[in-house]
C-alpha cells in the first residue's frame, strides 16, 4: 500500500511482487505435496497394516498441519492486492502465525491411542447422561 503513495505508476512493481510471491510460496508447496507423495508412496508399501496404520495416522496429522500453513499462507501472497484487505490480512497473519502453531500439539495429542480411548469414554458418558435425562423427561410426560 505503501507504494499507492508514490506519484508513478505501481503496476509494474505490484505485478512483480505478485509473480515472485507465486513463485515462492507454489514452489515451496510444490516441493512439500511431493515429498508428501513420496512418503504415502512408503507408507503404503508397508508389509505390516499395524504400521502402515500408525504411520498413516502420523502422516494425516502432518499434512493437516501443512494444509492450514500453506492455506492461509496462500489466501495472503498469492493473490491480487485489494484496496482495503488491511484488517482481512492481519487476522489471517494471526492465523498462520499464533494459530497454526498452538493447534499442533492438539492434533498430535488427538493421534495419541490413549488420548483417543479417554475421548471415547468421555463421549460414551455423555451420551448416557443424555439418554437419563430424555428418558426423565418422557417419564415426566
Amino acid at each position: 500500500q505503501i507504494f499507492r503513495l508514490s506519484c508513478t505508476d505501481t503496476y509494474v512493481i505490484q505485478a512483480v511482487g505478485y509473480a515472485f510471491s507465486i513463485v515462492i510460496v507454489l514452489g515451496a508447496l510444490t516441493f512439500t505435496m511431493a515429498s508428501y507423495a513420496q512418503i504415502l508412496a512408503t507408507i503404503l508399501a508397508m508389509a505390516s497394516a499395524a504400521a502402515q496404520h500408525k504411520a498413516f495416522s502420523t502422516f494425516t496429522a502432518h499434512l493437516s498441519i501443512v494444509t492450514i500453513y500453506f492455506g492461509t499462507l496462500i489466501f495472503i501472497y498469492v493473490r491480487p492486492a485489494v484496496k482495503y484487505e488491511s484488517n482481512i490480512n492481519n487476522i489471517l497473519a494471526i492465523f498462520y502465525s499464533f494459530i497454526t502453531p498452538l493447534l499442533i500439539p492438539l492434533i498430535y495429542t488427538l493421534c495419541n491411542k490413549d488420548v483417543k480411548e479417554s475421548l471415547k469414554v468421555l463421549v460414551f458418558q455423555i451420551q448416557r447422561v443424555c439418554q437419563a435425562s430424555k428418558q426423565l423427561r418422557d417419564e415426566a410426560t
